[in-house]
């Protein structure tokens, strides 16, 4: 589904054995500026407590998938999943209900795929 230019809450759902975790995310869509490539930028801040800014760019249409991982690679959450236009985004994660540790955050767009880690310190 493509969204319109503007500012987004989702709330993703991780179920696992134990609990249903609830993590808050805000999407900002900014398509005034069309990118030339296709990048995932370091979140910010870094290390975090509780939630951080993910950014990135994409230069044309996508279907995008952004997800995290914890450090055995396990995934704790999928922040998007959906084809978006090209433009620049930002996603804030709240990773409250997370433990501290070091996790990955993963952006496939098309055929353009990228990692990250990012500390989160409670």
């Amino acid at each position: 589904m493509s969204q319109t230019a503007g500012d987004y809450k989702l709330e993703p759902r991780k179920n696992d054995d134990f609990a249903n975790i609830v993590t808050s995310v805000e999407m900002t869509q900014d398509r005034s500026v069309t990118p030339r490539a296709f990048s995932l930028s370091q979140n910010y801040p870094n290390p975090f407590n509780p939630s951080t800014l993910i950014g990135y760019d994409l230069a044309r249409s996508a279907d995008v998938s952004l997800k995290v991982f914890n450090i055995l690679g396990q995934q704790v959450l999928e922040l998007v999943t959906e084809v978006q236009a090209a433009g620049r985004y930002s996603v804030r994660f709240d990773a409250s209900s997370l433990p501290s540790g070091m996790y990955f955050y993963r952006l496939r767009a098309g055929e353009f795929s990228s990692v990250r880690s990012m500390m989160l310190i409670k």
